[in-house]
């Protein structure tokens, strides 16, 4: 796991910096309000900021409970979480990066794989070894265990709120995406997504909520209508998929694999795309109906004689 990180120019798609941190893997970055400054989250708990006019390292942080498996920013860079070995999250902020709360379910203990924000910042998702989904609230006061869910049957390795904050998907080494109402403390059933062939490693919104993409260890980048569950299109790529996120446009989708590559995917309207499928759909009836008509026809051309 590489210990730098590098930034990209995206209308040529080369890299314009390299922000060398250590020899412990990045777990996640962000940048900040108007792109001054990135910051990043080592595997080991160190946090470190750098300036991006100079690449030189503004802030380093030791860390604070372990070593951390997951981490992530609130989608306007005040806060962030981490998850760590020691089966709980913390909550830190960002400005003075002091940690202001620890998320923990004394009923769990096993490690945490994933993490998410709401859009607004009010809530967490988390993914845990043992294949539950916990939501909890981290404003207005103490944080609180929202629910609990358990669902899958191992690891959950990705989750993320939808852009309405309405629905959390999550994704697991048992080869499924799940659905979840975030705020349904029921533990009700899940939506269940199924089609890949191996672990999921990532799932992501697009902008508007109606498509989610998953990647995987098998080696494909999936496109699903969660409306429906309707898988729409399939991406086959060359190695496992480890990380994926749609473009702020929603035409394009990103994916990195295990071979240190990104790659850059079209992604067809979800109306042109269930369009399709209806077409091809009605196409396999109709053979299959033409398939029959010959064979009733032949059979009764035997009878004959």
């Amino acid at each position: 796991m590489s210990g730098a990180m590098l930034v990209w120019q995206v209308d040529e798609w080369k890299v314009v910096q390299r922000l060398e941190s250590s020899n412990y893997g990045v777990r996640a970055c962000a940048f900040s309000h108007g792109g001054a400054q990135a910051t990043a989250m080592l595997s080991d708990g160190t946090l470190m900021q750098w300036d991006l006019d100079d690449g030189k390292v503004l802030r380093r942080i030791a860390g604070k409970g372990g070593w951390i498996r997951t981490c992530c920013f609130s989608h306007d860079t005040a806060l962030a979480i981490s998850g760590s070995f020691d089966h709980s999250l913390a909550l830190w902020n960002v400005a003075d990066w002091e940690a202001i709360g620890l998320l923990e379910d004394p009923d769990c203990t096993t490690s945490v794989d994933s993490c998410c924000f709401s859009p607004d910042g009010t809530q967490v998702g988390s993914g845990w070894m043992d294949g539950s989904v916990r939501v909890w609230r981290v404003s207005g006061g103490k944080p609180a265990l929202v629910a609990s869910h358990q669902g899958h049957t191992g690891s959950v390795f990705c989750c993320e709120f939808s852009p309405d904050g309405t629905t959390l998907a999550s994704g697991s080494i048992d080869s499924t995406v799940k659905i979840w109402n975030p705020a349904d403390a029921d533990r009700s059933v899940p939506q269940i997504l199924e089609g890949h062939l191996a672990a999921v490693r990532c799932c992501s919104w697009s902008p508007e909520g109606d498509l989610l993409l998953s990647g995987s260890v098998d080696r494909t980048l999936r496109l699903w209508l969660p409306s429906t569950g309707q898988q729409l299109h399939v991406f086959q790529n060359d190695t496992p998929v480890r990380s994926c996120c749609f473009s702020p446009d929603g035409n394009l989708a990103l994916s990195g694999s295990g071979d240190a590559t990104i790659q850059l995917w079209l992604v067809p309207s979800a109306i042109s795309l269930v369009a399709l499928k209806q077409e091809l759909e009605a196409a396999r009836l109709e053979k299959t109906q033409a398939e029959k008509e010959a064979a009733r026809a032949k059979h009764l051309s035997l009878i004959h004689i």
